[in-house]
C-alpha cells in the first residue's frame, strides 16, 4: 500500500480506526490547531466579490491543482476582462515547499501564462490577484514515460467538503490521483473516502485525519482500493481548514487527463459539454451521499435534444461511484438532472479523442450567462475548438471575444438555438490558438468549453476537454 507523496500521517482502515479514545493531550492540540487556524485561515481568503464600500480593494485566488510528473510542466492562463491591469502571483506547492513566488500584471483585455515545472503528481499552483479582477485556467504538458495533456479551469474557492470523480482502474497501467492542495499558512486536517461501485466506504481504506502542512500539495494514488471495480470517485471531508482538489488519471496507452472537483454540498445534476471525440463517452456519477439517489440524462447535440434510456430514471445508491457508457453525437453536451426531493449527484465526462489521448471534464452545475473558456491546447500544430450549449427554451445570442497575450482581440457572433450544441467559427482562434475567450449572452444562458487537439506531426497527438469558468458580469468591462 502506497503512501502519498508528502509530510502528514496516514490512515489505517476503517476497521482499525474505530472505536478510538480521545486523550486530554489529543484535545488540547486540537484547541491549539483551532485556534490557530481562525487566526490564519483568512489570510488569502476567497475573492472579494465587490461589496462597493469604501477602501475595500478587490482580491482573491485561484486554486490549481494541476498535478504533474517527471519533467512535466504546467501552463497557466490567467485572463482579465476588465478595463484596467490587474496584479498577480503565482506560488507553486508540492510535497516540499516552492521555490518562491512570481509576480506579473495582466494587460485589461488580454492574458497572460505563466509556466513552470510540476515534477511531482501532487504539484499545483495558487494564483493569487490584487486590485481588480482575473481567472484562470490550466493546461498540464507531460513529459517523460507519460504522453498527452490535460486543461481544467482552476478552482474559485477552496473549502471543507469535496466531491471527486473520473477516477477509473479499466486498464492494468493506469493510475488514479486525487491532487489536495493546501494554500494557507495554517494546516489542514481532512479524510478521504474511496467510493466504488460495489461497496460503500465502510468496506474500504481509507486516509484518515491527514494532516496536510501549510502550504504545500499531496496526490493520493486510488487505485489499490478499486478491487475489481471499472470505476472510482472519492469524498474529502476536512475537521480543519480549507483545500482544494481534482482527480489526475495517468494511463500508459490513453495518455492523462485531469478533473476538478465541486466543492460543498453536492449539485442538483450537471452539463457535461465534449467535442471532436471519436466514440462513446464515459459519464462518472458520483452519490456521495448515505443515501439513494436518482437522475436522468438527456443529450443536447447539434441537430436537437434526445434523451438517453428512454426517458427512465437512473437509480444509484448512496455512497457509490457508478459509470454510464453513452454514445453521443459531436459535438453535444450530456445534461443529467437529479430528481425531486432525492440527494444530487456530481459527474464527469471521459471521451476518446481520434489519437489514444483521453479527455475528460467535471461540465457545470448550471449554464451561466458570463464564462470565460480557458485553451486545451499543448505545443503547436493547434486545432482549438470551442462549443456552446443553450439548454434553454429560446434562442440564445453569444458574443466571444478572444483575450489574447498579444494582438488585437478577435469578435465573433454567434446565434444558439434551444437545446443545441454548436462549434464557435474556427476563426475566432485565427491569430491566437491560445487566447483565453470571454463569452457574453445578450438574453438567457449557455455553458461552455474546448475541446481541442495539438501537438504532433498532424496536430492531433494530444486531446484535452476544459469546462468554461462562469464570471461575475462585474469583472467584465463594456464592450469596446
Amino acid at each position: 500500500m502506497s503512501d502519498p507523496v508528502t509530510p502528514g500521517r496516514r490512515a489505517r482502515t476503517r476497521e482499525q480506526l474505530r472505536p478510538r479514545g480521545q486523550t486530554l493531550v489529543a484535545l488540547v492540540l486540537v484547541g491549539i490547531l483551532v485556534a490557530g487556524a481562525l487566526l490564519t485561515q483568512g489570510v488569502l481568503g476567497e475573492r472579494d466579490r465587490g461589496t462597493g464600500a469604501v477602501g475595500i480593494v478587490a482580491s482573491g485566488a485561484w486554486y490549481c491543482p494541476h498535478g504533474g510528473g517527471k519533467d512535466w510542466e504546467a501552463v497557466i492562463s490567467v485572463a482579465n476582462p476588465g478595463s484596467e491591469p490587474v496584479e498577480v502571483r503565482a506560488r507553486r506547492l508540492g510535497p516540499e515547499r516552492g521555490p518562491g513566488s512570481e509576480r506579473v500584471r495582466v494587460p485589461p483585455g488580454g492574458s497572460v501564462e505563466l509556466v513552470a515545472p510540476a515534477t511531482d503528481r501532487g504539484s499545483a499552483t495558487v494564483v493569487e490577484y490584487f486590485g481588480g479582477h482575473v481567472a484562470a485556467g490550466w493546461v498540464a504538458r507531460t513529459g517523460g514515460d507519460d504522453v498527452g495533456i490535460s486543461a481544467e479551469p482552476c478552482l474559485s474557492e477552496a473549502g471543507p467538503v469535496w466531491t471527486l470523480g473520473d477516477g477509473t482502474a479499466e486498464a492494468k497501467e493506469e493510475q488514479t490521483f486525487v491532487v489536495v492542495m493546501n494554500p494557507f499558512s495554517g494546516d489542514a486536517v481532512f479524510t478521504l473516502e474511496v467510493l466504488r461501485a460495489s461497496d460503500p466506504p465502510g468496506n474500504v481504506s481509507e486516509w484518515d485525519d491527514y494532516v496536510l502542512p501549510a502550504g504545500r500539495s499531496v496526490a493520493f494514488e486510488l487505485d489499490e482500493f478499486a478491487e475489481g471495480d471499472r470505476v472510482l470517485g472519492a469524498t474529502i471531508t476536512s475537521s480543519l481548514g480549507r483545500v482544494a482538489a481534482s482527480t489526475l488519471g495517468i494511463s500508459k496507452d490513453r495518455g492523462v487527463r485531469g478533473v476538478i472537483g465541486w466543492q460543498g454540498p453536492t449539485p442538483s445534476g450537471a452539463y457535461l459539454p465534449g467535442a471532436g471525440q471519436d466514440g462513446d463517452s464515459v459519464v462518472t456519477v458520483i452519490a456521495p451521499e448515505d443515501r439513494s439517489t436518482a437522475y436522468a440524462a438527456s443529450m443536447l447535440g447539434s441537430h436537437g435534444s434526445q434523451v438517453f434510456a428512454k426517458g427512465k430514471e437512473q437509480l444509484q445508491r448512496g455512497e457509490t461511484a457508478q459509470r454510464l457508457d453513452i454514445a453521443a453525437p459531436d459535438p453535444s453536451t450530456i445534461w443529467l438532472r437529479g430528481g425531486r426531493d432525492r440527494p444530487g449527484v456530481f459527474a464527469t465526462r471521459r471521451t476518446s479523442g481520434r489519437t489514444q489521448d483521453l479527455g475528460a471534464t467535471a461540465g457545470a452545475p448550471a449554464p451561466g450567462a458570463q464564462w470565460i473558456v480557458f485553451p486545451s491546447v499543448g505545443e503547436a500544430p493547434q486545432q482549438p475548438v470551442l462549443v456552446v450549449t443553450n439548454p434553454g427554451a429560446d434562442a440564445a445570442e453569444v458574443t466571444l471575444t478572444t483575450l489574447p497575450r498579444e494582438g488585437d482581440r478577435v469578435t465573433r457572433q454567434l446565434q444558439v438555438r434551444p437545446g443545441r450544441t454548436v462549434e464557435a467559427p474556427t476563426a475566432l482562434f485565427g491569430p491566437s490558438p491560445r487566447a483565453p475567450v470571454l463569452v457574453r449572452v445578450s438574453d438567457g444562458a449557455v455553458v461552455t468549453a474546448t475541446a481541442s487537439y495539438s501537438q504532433g506531426k498532424d496536430g492531433v497527438a494530444a486531446y484535452a476537454v476544459s469546462a468554461g469558468a462562469p464570471i461575475d458580469p462585474a469583472w467584465v468591462a463594456d464592450p469596446p
